[in-house]
């Protein structure tokens, strides 16, 4: 009988480890998967010696990938895309480009966090979706070839 109750206590302790208690949050389930980066809105300005210009515009020749993985709170993800500014009357693209593998931390049931290598810390919050792509929503600031960008970004991500 002694050893019965030891058994039944051990398997109690394997059935229920704290990492099997972990829920994933709705966005982490939405996101989860591969999606390509469609678009780029972007709307804010950018300062330079020559003075400020605001922005408000899709991003030109954009291409990428959001790659989630719920279960290991992970994110590998590609950004591209070139801004384009008037400076002294000539178009200039500015390059935006982000990416890496990195951990995501979930900060409520729409929103993750991370903290890009180059950026610092991002945050995502989930807008519209559907059952095949949705759009997301976080700030961009770098200083970049003597411009400092501080743009919203509105990012449209679709399933293959």
């Amino acid at each position: 009988m002694a050893i019965l109750v030891l058994f039944l206590a051990c398997k109690k302790e394997e059935t229920s480890p704290i990492s099997q208690n972990k829920t994933i949050p709705p966005i982490a389930q939405y996101l989860n998967g591969r999606f390509n980066l469609g678009k780029i809105y972007y709307e804010g300005e950018v300062r330079s010696p020559l003075g400020t210009e605001n922005l408000s515009a899709f991003g030109d020749s954009t291409h990428g990938y959001y790659h989630l993985y719920a279960d290991k709170s992970m994110l590998d993800y590609s950004l591209n895309t070139y801004i384009q500014l008037s400076v002294l009357g000539q178009a200039v693209d500015i390059p935006l480009e982000v990416g890496d593998s990195i951990s995501v931390v979930y900060d409520s049931d729409s929103s993750f966090v991370i903290e890009d290598p180059k950026l610092g810390i991002m945050r995502y919050v989930l807008g519209k979706q559907w059952a095949d792509s949705c759009r997301l929503h976080t700030s961009y600031e770098d200083d970049t070839v003597g411009f400092i960008l501080d743009l919203d970004l509105e990012i449209y991500l679709y399933k293959p």
